[in-house]
This record gives C-alpha cells, sequence and structure tokens, in this order.
C-alpha cells in the first residue's frame, strides 16, 4: 500500500492562482492523499476556489496568521500522514511527482526527507531547472541557497514530530533554519534526480537584504558549522550581495547578462 501523503497549502487572497495549484495536485491521482489548505483570513475569491474543490479537501480553515510559516505549522499539526509535502499556492507540481516520492520512501527505508529538483521561474532569465545539491549534510549549509528547495521536498512526519516545525522567529529564512536543523539532527535527505515542482520567484526569500543576511548567520552559526564551511558561507554570501546590486543598477545589469551568456558559450564548447 502507498504511504499517506499530507500536502499542505498557505495561502492568502491567492485566487489568481490558487486554483491552479488544487487542479494540479487532482491531476496527480494520488490514492492516498490528504490536502490540507490553510487560509490566512482572505478577502478576495480564495475562499469561493475553496468550496469549489471541497470534495478533494480534506482539511481548511480561514482565520488570520502571521503569515506563511504559521499556516504551514498550522497545517503540520493537522497532518496525519506518513510524509508532508508543502505546496504554495502558486506553484504546481509535475505530473507523477508524488508517485516517484512515495516510491522512492518505500525504496529507500533509511531517508527521513526526499527531495528532487524544480522547474524555476524568475524574472532575470528564461525558466531554467534548479539542481537541488545531490547530497546534503550539515556543512553543505556553507551555501547560503541553491541547496534545496521547499517546494520539491517531502518529509516524514517524524521528523516534525521529534524536532518540531517551522522557527516564527525567522521571518524570511525559516525554511533554511529548517533543513539546517534537520541535518544537524542526523536526519537522512535522499535526492531524486528528477524535477518534482514549478516554483515561481517572488516570496520574501527570493529579495537579499540585510535582514535576510542576519537570519542566515544566526541559523549557521547556531548549528556549530566546520571553519571550511564558514569560510564558504561568507564568501558565497558577499557574492550574492554583489550579484543583487549588479542586478539592480542599470548600467552594470547588461555586463552580468553578458558575462552569463559568455560562460554559456565556453561551457557548451568546452573540449
Amino acid at each position: 500500500m502507498l504511504p499517506k501523503i499530507s500536502i499542505i497549502t498557505p495561502c492568502l487572497n491567492s485566487e489568481a492562482t490558487l486554483e491552479r495549484a488544487i487542479q494540479c495536485l487532482i491531476a496527480q491521482n494520488y490514492p492516498n492523499l490528504e490536502y490540507i489548505i490553510i487560509d490566512g483570513n482572505s478577502k478576495d475569491g480564495t475562499l469561493e476556489i475553496i468550496k469549489k474543490y471541497q470534495q478533494h479537501i480534506h482539511v481548511w480553515v480561514s482565520e488570520p496568521d502571521s503569515g506563511t510559516s504559521e499556516a504551514i505549522n498550522k497545517g503540520i499539526a493537522r497532518a496525519s500522514g506518513d510524509i508532508v509535502g508543502f505546496l504554495l499556492s502558486d506553484d504546481v507540481y509535475e505530473a507523477n511527482a508524488l508517485h516517484m516520492v512515495a516510491k522512492t520512501f518505500q525504496q529507500q527505508a533509511s531517508a527521513d526527507i526526499v527531495y528532487g529538483d524544480i522547474n524555476y521561474i524568475g524574472p532575470f532569465r528564461p525558466p531554467f531547472i534548479a539542481h537541488a545539491k545531490p547530497s546534503i549534510v550539515k556543512d553543505d549549509f556553507g551555501y547560503p541557497s541553491g541547496i534545496i528547495y521547499l517546494p520539491a521536498c517531502f518529509f516524514k512526519k517524524s521528523c516534525f514530530d521529534q524536532y518540531g516545525s517551522f522557527d516564527l522567529s525567522y521571518q524570511i529564512t525559516n525554511d533554511y533554519e529548517l533543513f539546517l536543523r534537520f541535518a544537524s539532527k542526523g536526519l537522512r535527505y535522499w535526492h531524486i534526480n528528477a524535477v518534482l515542482a514549478t516554483m515561481h520567484w517572488g516570496g520574501m526569500s527570493s529579495k537579499i537584504t540585510d535582514k535576510m543576511g542576519i537570519e542566515f548567520r544566526r541559523a549557521f552559526y547556531h548549528y556549530h558549522p566546520a571553519l571550511k564551511a564558514r569560510f564558504v558561507f561568507e564568501f558565497i554570501w558577499y557574492r550574492n550581495m554583489a550579484r543583487n546590486y549588479v542586478k539592480k543598477t542599470p548600467f552594470l545589469a547588461p555586463l552580468l547578462g553578458f558575462y552569463r551568456k559568455s560562460r554559456n558559450f565556453l561551457l557548451r564548447n568546452a573540449v
């Protein structure tokens, strides 16, 4: 029998995208599915969409919350599945994603977290596949981004039962802190070499800010990484800040585009 999967969708005023997310989940045709929607007291047509698909939704609530992380935590508390995943209202799963995840958990009994790649839709370049790191240990989080992507990540429910849900004291990097916390506890990550979800740019963590840097450092240094990982963290962070500055500077942005095109051309034609 396939394991029970609980999918949690946090949303707020999501009438433009929620129906697409619900339809993509229905199209998975996964037979042992629990779908949970936690709405933050929407004032648009979101509730009408939820009621339209109520026969496919096992649990839904609509009440004020402090944001996505609190909504997800409410969903986790209500989840009864063996496996938990998070589908944001503007993201979608690729075909057969849930079956691939369930099969992997069955074949890799020691895996606590199964994750894959994403199709990334962002503002600075055409859609592209963002590959998650193929294996993960604590010191890998010296890279503040590009390690693992929440929409393509699925957890055994026991991970949250043992080590807690999202830490609401982190407003921007709460998913990073969660991944790092689980890695520090020795939980085993297992990578699926396939695209599991399409993720859209636009969340708070997509914007590089000083506050983000403070939260990254707070999480990273809390778990006592190795010296090498600390060096990598600082190097990558300041590189990302420089790239972000270039993107926002009109006369420098074309230079970044030229650099990327030249690099890709050289990589494709390298002997």
